[in-house]
């Protein structure tokens, strides 16, 4: 599932076969990475309300409850995460979007399962 490649890619796992299987599935390159940069925002809203206030709590930073295993394994992960790290992630998928936008790639596809392999790897 989309969920589990995004928390693989996050805790720096391989990812090299998901991120194949889901642009063959038909997945646009910008919405994947428009899909790991909100999960990447929930992660920094997670991190940065429990450094804040001791617990997270799940309606107030989501605005909504979701089931309980989801939600500590993304509390879980958001925490184990830097928060230097946060600002780091979000430059390196910004600029991401920006050359995939740019126009100036030719392969997206390629470019683009390149450029994650190494994000899960800087930032692991």
């Amino acid at each position: 599932s989309v969920e589990d490649f995004l928390h693989n890619l996050v805790q720096g796992m391989d990812i090299s076969v998901d991120i194949d299987a889901l642009l063959e599935e038909g997945m646009n390159e910008i919405y994947l990475l428009n899909q790991i940069t909100a999960f990447v925002q929930q992660l920094f809203m997670i991190s940065s309300y429990t450094r804040i206030n001791g617990v997270a709590n799940a309606k107030e930073i989501l605005g909504f409850v979701p089931p309980k295993a989801i939600w500590d394994k993304k509390a879980k992960l958001a925490i184990s995460v830097k928060p230097q790290q946060f600002l780091k992630m979000f430059d390196y998928l910004n600029n991401l979007e920006l050359e995939l936008k740019s126009g100036k790639i030719s392969n997206q596809n390629i470019y683009l399962q390149a450029c994650l392999i190494k994000f899960s790897v800087l930032f692991r």
